[in-house]
């Protein structure tokens, strides 16, 4: 597979940094931090990140998720494992985005946040999202908090432990 380059970034982290302010912060907090080298390996994985992963908009108008909004969602789980080689998450190939708070057959009443490990789902509130990633010293951030709880749920799936205490 090819993936496109301008500028010598990826086209995903090009069209992020492109005047969205969203983009900005999401460029600024993790992937600023980073050394150089990193750096590439973050624009790396994120472009295949989110090209092997369905993004998909819930509610009453199904729309195309923006390339921005991508980019924030994934940069939690690039983020978190940056420095193992399973950053895809294993099967968790799937994000579905709501508008706001959300029931579900699981859980029937409003929630921000789910992961189903056996269907590879992670399901996330986008005002919740987006107020953790603007404010992400007065608002919970529930991007890692699908991450963790997707990462962690598929190394049990796999029976992979991190040593005593772990699980």
């Amino acid at each position: 597979m090819v993936y496109w380059t301008i500028g010598g970034y990826p086209a995903t982290l090009f069209l992020l940094t492109q005047g969205s302010e969203i983009g900005s912060i999401i460029i600024s907090k993790p992937y600023q931090q980073l050394h150089e080298s990193d750096r590439s390996k973050f624009e790396y994985r994120m472009t295949l990140y989110i090209e092997g992963r369905l993004f998909s908009s819930v509610g009453s108008e199904l729309r195309d998720v923006p390339e921005d909004i991508k980019c924030m969602v994934a940069a939690h789980g690039i983020e978190m494992c940056l420095g193992i080689d399973d950053y895809l998450i294993g099967d968790m190939d799937r994000i579905y985005l709501y508008k706001h708070p959300f029931p579900t057959p699981d859980f029937p009443f409003l929630h921000t946040v789910e992961t189903n490990i056996e269907d590879g789902v992670i399901i996330l509130s986008l005002e919740q999202l987006t107020n953790a990633v603007i404010s992400p010293e007065t608002h919970y951030n529930i991007g890692y908090h699908a991450y963790a709880e997707a990462f962690i749920g598929t190394q049990k799936r796999h029976n992979l432990s991190f040593g005593a205490g772990w699980f």
